[in-house]
């Protein structure tokens, strides 16, 4: 009898209830069908009851729903039911995403391919589930497991959207019925706070040329990074025999994106001595550097928050500012993504606004 029961409990057939930002609702089936969830959206809506033609809708809208359940359960005991067919099942989320990792290497993209492997060191034991078993419980241990690990919000939510990103993949790739997320509540999902991306300006570069540095080396490798956006990582990385022609040819570090771009004039004022080969900014270290950065600024009397990658920044800006497109701007910077260099470009149309804003009046 007991056993009777539980296989009742997962053929049974629920309606629910999911509340949509107009202050309404939509309906959806949540069921078991040979041991798989499954939830089936049904394109019912419920809307906010203001009018007496609201109530009657909506009393006629819940009628039909429960008429969907009605109809879901008796096609379930009939076995009528058609569903997808599901590919691998019963996979684990770590073996797939191992899988997925490998495949992303094959095809060149190993920036998204890394990302992957360090999602996977975040799944454990405790939910490391089929791919069956994913639901909206499974992400709100995963998003628990971030969060015990001590990361800063963005770096949740970057985490947090690649591996909805991947499950997004597995829905158009049949391997799973849909995607938890949207089982989840604008409040449950993480979320990413806006950073300040600060820079310097044109005059403010003038003062740190002209105040002394305790670390000359580290002076000059800082304003050649002003001056051609190169991240720190590059900067160590950067040999003469890269650079011909007065330009520059480079795999970057952190995307594996070559950048082959024109080297500012007064940019060589800061690379020291012309060789054929050799480190250009030899004997650098980034903590070592920001140390040195913060106390320069000061004595330059720059009220920011400087560090090395303030330069790279400066860079975008300054570009921006001096009327150089987008798109440039984003394949100059080694961006995959051209949507990583609007950020800087808001950041010029705030400076217009407040330079429209600054006008006297006539």
């Amino acid at each position: 009898m007991e056993k009777d029961k539980k296989t009742y409990m997962k053929d049974a057939v629920s309606l629910r209830e999911r509340k949509l930002k107009n202050g309404g609702s939509s309906f959806y089936l949540d069921y078991w069908y040979k041991g798989v969830r499954h939830r089936e959206n049904l394109s019912m809506y419920l809307v906010p009851e203001i009018t007496k033609i609201d109530k009657l809708q909506n009393a006629e809208t819940r009628k039909a729903a429960l008429l969907a359940k009605a109809k879901k359960a008796v096609d379930l005991t009939c076995g009528k039911v058609n569903m997808p067919k599901l590919k691998h099942c019963e996979m684990r989320i770590s073996e797939w995403l191992k899988g997925r990792s490998e495949v992303l290497l094959k095809e060149g993209n190993k920036r998204k391919s890394k990302k992957i492997n360090v999602l996977r060191t975040y799944i454990n034991n405790k939910n490391d589930v089929s791919l069956n078993q994913i639901d909206e419980n499974f992400l709100r241990g995963f998003i628990r497991q971030l969060k015990l690990a001590e990361l800063v919000p963005n770096t949740i939510w970057n985490y947090f959207y690649s591996l909805i990103t991947e499950l997004n993949y597995a829905v158009r790739s049949k391997i799973i019925q849909e995607n938890p997320v949207k089982y989840l509540s604008p409040d449950e999902k993480p979320s990413r706070t806006k950073v300040k991306k600060e820079y310097l300006t044109s005059e403010e570069i003038k003062q740190l040329i002209n105040t002394p540095c305790k670390n000359n080396l580290v002076k000059k490798a800082f304003l050649f990074s002003c001056l051609t956006g190169l991240r720190f990582s590059d900067v160590i990385r950067l040999n003469w025999s890269m650079i011909h022609n007065n330009q520059l040819e480079l795999k970057t570090k952190k995307t594996g994106e070559v950048i082959y771009n024109p080297i500012p004039k007064q940019a060589f004022e800061f690379m020291g001595e012309k060789k054929s080969s050799g480190l250009v900014f030899p004997n650098l270290n980034l903590t070592t550097a920001n140390r040195c950065l913060r106390q320069w600024v000061k004595d330059t009397n720059i009220n920011k928050h400087i560090t090395f990658h303030i330069a790279r920044h400066t860079n975008a800006t300054l570009l921006l500012t001096y009327g150089v497109d987008l798109y440039t701007v984003s394949q100059m910077l080694g961006h995959s993504d051209i949507a990583t260099t609007q950020i800087y470009a808001k950041v010029i149309n705030e400076k217009k606004v407040k330079a429209v804003e600054s006008l006297p009046e006539f």
